[in-house]
């Protein structure tokens, strides 16, 4: 292997080593219940990385809130696959702080407004129309390494065994 086919392999593996992650896409459920009125179902996708800087009136330097696509469906409501994005929520609960998951956003939609609050408390309102109900996330999802990490990871680690093998006097290719 020559120099400079041996610099392009040790600065791939470099790249590899040292940039920053991207964090797989995440897709859960959404389950909302709002008895006598309406039944809303759909999906939130994200990816998992933290929106800088934002706090919640919590202060926590550890805030959990991320950007994500809602799509929302409900007969009764007219909604049908409706996409709603980026709405920043918080996706967990931290017992420590008594702060759970939340939409920090209303979802608007014809003559509807619909509010989803800590302790899993879903309001929807309209001119004429007021209901309580209960949300919850269905998380049931498997976290995939984006393909670009990996493929990078692996080019890296052939470039280096190819690096290896030939310092070893094993002719490779």
């Amino acid at each position: 292997m020559n120099a400079s086919a041996r610099i392009c392999a040790a600065l791939a593996l470099l790249y590899t080593l040292v940039s920053p992650a991207q964090a797989a896409p995440v897709t859960w459920g959404v389950n909302v219940d709002l008895p006598g009125v309406a039944t809303i179902t759909g999906t939130v996708s994200f990816d998992d990385a933290k929106v800088a800087g934002f706090f919640d009136g919590m202060n926590n330097p550890a805030d959990t809130h991320v950007d994500g696509a809602f799509r929302l469906t409900s007969a009764a409501l007219g909604l049908s696959d409706e996409l709603f994005s980026p709405f920043q929520f918080q996706p967990y609960y931290y017992a420590d702080m008594g702060d759970g998951p939340h939409v920090d956003a209303t979802f608007d939609f014809g003559p509807y407004s619909l509010y989803l609050d800590n302790a899993s408390e879903a309001r929807l309102y309209a001119t004429s129309t007021y209901a309580s109900g209960t949300w919850s996330f269905d998380r049931n999802y498997s976290a995939v390494p984006a393909p670009a990490t990996l493929a990078l990871t692996g080019l890296g680690l052939a470039l280096l065994g190819a690096v290896r093998a030939r310092a070893r006097g094993h002719h490779v290719g």
